[in-house]
């Protein structure tokens, strides 16, 4: 009796501090993407099935990761939850690269008999195929209606950048705003390509600067 006392208590608390953790599921495109199984890998596992785009979990504080999936689409985030609250991290679907890997690794299998080289003639092309159309994709504008949805988060970095004094990191920006690091990524390049900041390698981070 007294064991069951305490198990209840101890779920009643991780309960008490578990965080939400929303969000959008978009494409290259800044579209949203319908239809997409998303799981973390809490204990035990949770999946949400996005039937309009979004998702939403109940955690409680650790290290985690998110997988949402569509066919050969594939998005991956890990987080931390530190504390109870609202986390908001969006995810962005990329092109999966799961069965290219597993022929690279049945390729690399087979014992060279002289033909080898024969078969890179078709992977070349294809990896180069793969990485134009994800150039193509990176490099196209979102829709105007988009970049209004995507506006005030931009006004909510520049402030940030400028509270720290014109200069911060992105793990920093990333810190305050709650979203994920593919976002935080995508909007620093809308803001560089808007000639408003800079980004500068810095060992292992990417320190942003405001001009």
């Amino acid at each position: 009796m007294l064991k069951q006392i305490i198990l209840a208590l101890i779920l009643v608390s991780s309960i008490a501090q578990a965080a939400t953790i929303t969000g959008t599921i978009y494409d290259l495109d800044f579209s949203k993407v319908e239809e997409v199984l998303v799981t973390v890998n809490s204990v035990p596992e949770q999946k949400y099935f996005s039937s309009d785009g979004s998702y939403k979990f109940e955690l409680p504080p650790g290290e985690y990761t998110i997988i949402a999936r569509q066919e050969d689409l594939l998005a991956e985030e890990n987080i931390e939850v530190i504390s109870e609250g609202n986390y908001v991290i969006d995810l962005f679907l990329f092109p999966s690269f799961e069965e290219e890997t597993q022929l690279l690794d049945e390729e690399e299998s087979v014992p060279d008999v002289g033909d080898g080289p024969s078969s890179w003639i078709w992977i070349v092309p294809i990896f180069i195929l793969i990485s134009l159309i994800i150039f193509y994709f990176l490099r196209k504008k979102p829709k105007k209606e988009e970049k209004e949805i995507i506006k005030e988060d931009l006004e909510k970095l520049i402030q940030i950048i400028k509270k720290h004094g014109g200069r911060t990191t992105q793990k920093e920006l990333r810190k305050e705003l709650f979203l994920s690091e593919a976002k935080i990524s995508l909007m620093v390049t809308e803001l560089e390509s808007m000639n408003k900041v800079k980004r500068i390698k810095k060992g292992r981070a990417n320190v942003i600067i405001l001009i």
